[in-house]
């Protein structure tokens, strides 16, 4: 373990969190008269559930430095998960037992010995998305915590709280970073799931994860350097899926009519790419195949016949040209032999 996570550990939200996952100790609550139903229940799941949560229940507040509503927020988000892991997996929790965990909190939350007062909270997103909150919520509270720590013993020559804070600081902002390539929404319209207060939110970098310098016994805030998390260019269609097909089925439809040569265009470009690819075809054929050496011998056999044919027709008009010169020289021989008789 690193020095950095011993001091996670000692962060007290972080060890109220640990608890409610530890089973240490729970039979010393079995015989506790809230807990008879839990108890006839005959099913150890829900016997380990309802203990702990009776045990970190009334833990709730005992510890001025966590924070209440942080600490109640976790316990709410915790059996929540508790729910979704064991209500449909193999532990034989139906909806009826789980039941009993509900009605234990009621009576939790109306028992007025108790010096909190925790609500049940129904909650609108999944354990995936409140898991993000969850983490942000730890880190601002365990952040807050080794500021004040250091702040408190700055002047000590071991104090330790203020090297460990910036190292805290930008561990988590990494981890942040790497596990939002993006944010929805904006300054004004804010995911509720990475924002928590002006001082915890994904939406402003340099307050959620400062930069300090450690002078004169002084904590003082110094220009950021990190990078912020872009805005998701789609956040607005995110938010309506159906006005976002409807949206793109619109505009497609009002491309289409304001383009009516578009299909003739289609039409061209097509008959262009298979004529192309026909010519490309036969010149592999010629190139690379017996059927170039064949065409070849065709064409020269071509060519020699066309000669042919023009010689034996120029030869014929020849022919023909001299049958017509010799009978126009018997007809003037003819006239020149004619010589009538004057009187």
């Amino acid at each position: 373990m690193t020095l950095l996570e011993s001091y996670e550990n000692i962060c007290p939200l972080n060890k109220f969190i640990k608890r409610l996952y530890e089973d240490v100790n729970l039979n010393l609550y079995a015989q506790d008269s809230i807990l008879q139903q839990i108890m006839n229940s005959r099913n150890d799941t829900i016997k380990i559930i309802g203990s702990k949560l009776y045990r970190n229940y009334k833990t709730i507040g005992s510890d001025k430095r966590v924070n209440i509503t942080n600490s109640c927020s976790y316990l709410n988000y915790w059996i929540d998960e508790q729910k979704s892991i064991h209500i449909t997996g193999e532990s034989g929790v139906d909806i009826s037992l789980w039941q009993l965990i509900e009605d234990l909190w009621n009576t939790l939350e109306n028992d007025e010995s108790l010096k909190n007062n925790c609500k049940r909270i129904k909650a609108k997103n999944g354990i995936a998305e409140r898991k993000k909150n969850m983490d942000l919520m730890v880190y601002c509270e365990n952040r807050d915590y080794l500021k004040d720590m250091c702040q408190k013993i700055i002047r000590s020559s071991n104090n330790r709280y203020c090297s460990i804070l910036p190292q805290y600081i930008d561990k988590y902002y990494k981890i942040f970073f790497q596990d939002n390539n993006c944010i929805k929404g904006n300054t004004n319209d804010k995911d509720d799931k990475i924002h928590i207060s002006e001082y915890c939110t994904l939406y402003n970098i340099s307050k959620t994860f400062p930069e300090y310098d450690f002078h004169n016994s002084k904590i003082l805030g110094k220009t950021n350097s990190r990078t912020a998390i872009p805005e998701c260019r789609s956040t607005a269609h995110l938010e309506s899926p159906d006005r976002m097909y409807g949206e793109e089925i619109h505009t497609y439809s009002g491309e289409t009519s304001s383009s009516p040569n578009s299909e003739s265009w289609k039409s061209v470009f097509y008959v262009g790419i298979s004529s192309f690819g026909f010519f490309f075809f036969l010149f592999f054929l010629y190139r690379r195949t017996s059927l170039g050496p064949l065409l070849r011998s065709f064409i020269i056999k071509q060519k020699k016949l066309s000669v042919h044919v023009d010689e034996q027709r120029q030869d014929n008009v020849l022919e023909n040209l001299s049958g017509y010169i010799d009978c126009s020289s018997e007809g003037n021989e003819y006239n020149f032999s004619y010589n009538p008789l004057q009187n």
